[in-house]
């Protein structure tokens, strides 16, 4: 996911970085280390950037998903 909009927020759900921490129709809110990231315009590769809520109308997020880095395996 490419990422062309997004602002910080000052909360701690708690969850390690990179986890989906809450989803609304328009919002996708991810926990960093330093509190969160709102998203709100991305793209898949290949397509058009989208809002959030035109992206959760086609993709499905849930709170407890994880952004990793492309490649990264778990053990």
């Amino acid at each position: 996911i490419i990422i062309h909009q997004a602002k910080p927020s000052l909360c701690d759900y708690g969850h390690s970085p990179g986890t989906v921490a809450e989803v609304t129709k328009d919002l996708i809110r991810v926990q960093t280390s330093d509190g969160c990231l709102d998203l709100l315009h991305l793209q898949l590769p290949g397509n058009r950037p989208t809002t959030t809520r035109e992206f959760l109308n086609g993709f499905k997020i849930t709170p407890g998903d994880r952004f990793q880095e492309p490649g990264y395996a778990q053990p």
